[in-house]
């Protein structure tokens, strides 16, 4: 039997310990179940922005095996100058458990190994030079990965079912971008649609089926978000200039015609 049961909190009512389990069973699993299936990866929110000398990640949720973790309050990372690639991550230290509660601890941390290992999920990279402060406003969807100086989110995994995506924010400029371009292929219309909902990400599989299809190579090329984004790109910047990207294999099978 599926029971569902609201606890009564009434004037000088106690509190019984059933009354409580079912208030924790409510707000701990009810977003895990919802989420069943997801990638690790931002969920919602987690917004990064800068200052002159700190990283402010907003607040905002992350799933991470299964798990959701909220994040109430902004966390703020002061970052400094070393000329090469420093990662922000979130390290997940596992479970702990006392009396009273079971926690699952996560930090947030600045780290120089460009490898994200098992245990961290990625929230932005950069290479910042002396005398330069970190922006994250960007001037069009190719200043995204500009080297030096820039918040770059491009390989930050944004979670969905079963793989993780590209940020939302991502592909609306992306879609925003494309549609100014007065596109003319009606695939490049129907993508900008979906694009245009920042309210949840575009599925990995979704704009790796979009690319294969436009750029004529396989779905399975496009298994990166670093792929996605430079799949993307090369559309845009065709179409900024007035052309539409040819299919590579309707290029080939052209060639071949002709050489016969």
């Amino acid at each position: 039997m599926i029971v569902r049961a609201f606890p009564l909190f009434d004037k000088g009512a106690i509190l019984r310990a059933d009354m409580m389990a079912e208030l924790a069973s409510y707000a701990y699993l009810f977003g895990d179940i919802l989420y069943d299936g997801y990638s690790d990866g931002i969920l919602s929110g987690c917004r990064l922005t800068t200052t002159k000398d700190t990283i402010v990640v907003n607040p905002g949720i992350i799933r991470y095996a299964g798990k959701n973790f909220l994040i109430k309050d902004p966390i703020y990372v002061a970052y400094f100058p070393t000329n090469s690639t420093t990662i922000l991550k979130m390290n997940f230290l596992g479970e702990n458990r006392s009396v009273r509660f079971i926690t699952y601890d996560a930090e947030v941390v600045l780290d120089k190994a460009a490898a994200v290992r098992e245990g961290q999920i990625e929230l932005c990279r950069f290479k910042l030079q002396p005398g330069a402060q970190l922006r994250y406003k960007y001037v069009d969807f190719e200043d995204r990965s500009t080297e030096y100086d820039t918040l770059n989110t491009l390989h930050v995994p944004y979670s969905s079912k079963e793989r993780s995506t590209l940020s939302p924010e991502i592909t609306y400029d992306y879609a925003r971008e494309l549609s100014e371009a007065n596109p003319q292929d009606n695939l490049d219309t129907a993508f900008c649609l979906q694009a245009m909902d920042r309210s949840r990400p575009v599925a990995a599989d979704t704009i790796a089926l979009y690319l294969a299809s436009r750029l004529g190579d396989r779905a399975e090329d496009f298994a990166t978000n670093e792929a996605l984004y430079d799949g993307l790109n090369q559309i845009l910047a065709a179409a900024k200039r007035g052309q539409n990207v040819t299919p590579r294999n309707r290029e080939r099978r052209r060639s071949k015609i002709l050489v016969d």
